[in-house]
């Protein structure tokens, strides 16, 4: 089994489940180091994780889960970082499972079966926004939103400015991953269930939509082209189409159909300026990456 992991809990009100889920941890493997977030829980988590020999960040007030979990994983020591959340939805018994994969992929994520874990509108709203991220990403994406992974942490590191204070770092990691070229497995657990207590602050419209702007952002960062240049052609395709209509009735151009011709060259130029741009971010990422495996074989 793997030694070398530190596993980063956010927490905010969760003195039902917490203790147990550190407990069944310590349980597997005494080794790992276990980090844990509060998130300025009100009720008795703080206190409770206070008695477990364990790291502990206390944020002063409710930052959000992903603040949280930027705070974690910097503050994780160790090669490999397991993500798990402190509700009780995920079981710790399931760390192993991922582990099992993660030295031939950067990231292992937990991936929901049971379509009960969510509700049929959260439900309705992951589907909708898996098929967008797969369309964006050109690639199969299992769960979009599971907070259940394992990564080298290494390779999450250069993504950390991104994470959204709030909702939805999942999404963040999973699409950098994929549009900076790592390696992702689904490892699919019947065992992830809805939280066992207390109340989910995801609000389904006001959440999903922006689920929506960081998948959009992160392409934007990533792989501008999939979003500019479709726009650009399709600009340019009907700007031709314009053109031949008024040609073949009214044997004339007007200055409308120019304009179009203009912002649709106009677009795809900025794609290709912008994807070079990106292009300069993926380098900074492959030295770091080369800088830390010098550093280890040293």
């Amino acid at each position: 089994m793997v030694d070398n992991v530190s596993v980063v809990i956010p927490c905010y009100n969760e003195a039902a489940t917490i203790g147990a889920i550190i407990e069944k941890i310590m349980e597997i493997n005494s080794r790992w180091e276990i980090v844990i977030v509060d998130d300025g829980s009100t009720d008795e988590s703080y206190e409770l994780i206070k008695q477990y020999p364990v790291k502990v960040i206390r944020n002063p007030y409710n930052m959000g889960n992903g603040a949280s979990v930027k705070k974690g994983i910097i503050e994780a020591s160790r090669e490999y970082v397991v993500l798990m959340d402190g509700d009780g939805q995920h079981d710790p018994a399931d760390i192993p499972k991922l582990l099992e994969y993660i030295d031939d992929y950067d990231m292992v994520v937990g991936a929901r079966v049971n379509k009960k874990a969510l509700s049929r509108v959260r439900n309705f709203g992951n589907f909708l926004m898996i098929r967008l991220a797969e369309y964006l990403t050109r690639q199969k994406i299992g769960d979009l939103t599971s907070g259940f992974r394992v990564f080298k942490r290494i390779s999450a590191l250069p993504f950390l400015p991104l994470f959204p204070a709030r909702f939805s770092y999942p999404t963040t990691l999973t699409l950098c991953m994929i549009k900076s070229g790592m390696n992702i497995k689904y490892v699919y657990l019947e065992s992830i269930v809805r939280r066992k207590h207390g109340k989910s602050s995801i609000n389904p419209l006001l959440d999903g939509m922006r689920f929506i702007n960081i998948m959009i952002k992160i392409i934007m960062l990533y792989s501008p082209q999939t979003i500019f240049l479709p726009i650009g052609i399709t600009g340019l395709v009907i700007s031709i189409g314009l053109t031949i209509y008024k040609l073949a009735f009214f044997n004339r151009f007007t200055p409308n159909i120019g304009i179009f011709y203009l912002a649709s060259i106009f677009t795809i130029l900025l794609s290709l300026i912008a994807e070079q741009i990106a292009n300069m971010r993926f380098e900074l990422i492959e030295l770091t990456r080369d800088k830390y495996n010098r550093n280890k074989t040293q």
